[in-house]
């Protein structure tokens, strides 16, 4: 994905074009969601929404202002800035996703086992 919105990319202008829809689309309903469960689900499931909403932030704003800056890593400061966000990205995704599989496990008052087989129940 960092290749295709590379600078020196073929693929930059129509990146930019998708993305744009993509991010602002994005970003309006994940804080539309975290409106929407303010007080409504359990403090675990919030949280990983929260998460989630953060990530897609990071996401959206970190890309934007830290392209590659060729195809490929050329070490510039700008590149490590692209790799720092994508690890944000990812610890915030994996973060949000285990957290709101907790909140549910919570939600549900069931063992991890009855949650991972349900056939077992």
């Amino acid at each position: 994905m960092s290749d295709l919105s590379a600078y020196d990319a073929p693929s930059r202008e129509l990146w930019g074009q998708l993305s744009s829809v993509y991010g602002t689309c994005g970003i309006v309903s994940v804080t539309l969601a975290c409106v929407f469960v303010q007080n409504r689900l359990n403090r675990t499931l919030r949280v990983g929404i929260y998460l989630f909403a953060i990530m897609n932030w990071v996401s959206s704003i970190g890309y934007s202002m830290f392209p590659l800056t060729t195809s490929g890593y050329a070490g510039t400061f700008q590149d490590i800035m692209h790799i720092v966000v994508t690890a944000a990205v990812v610890l915030l995704s994996i973060a949000s996703l285990v957290t709101i599989m907790v909140g549910d496990i919570e939600r549900k008052n069931i063992g991890p086992w009855q949650y991972l087989h349900p056939s077992v129940c």
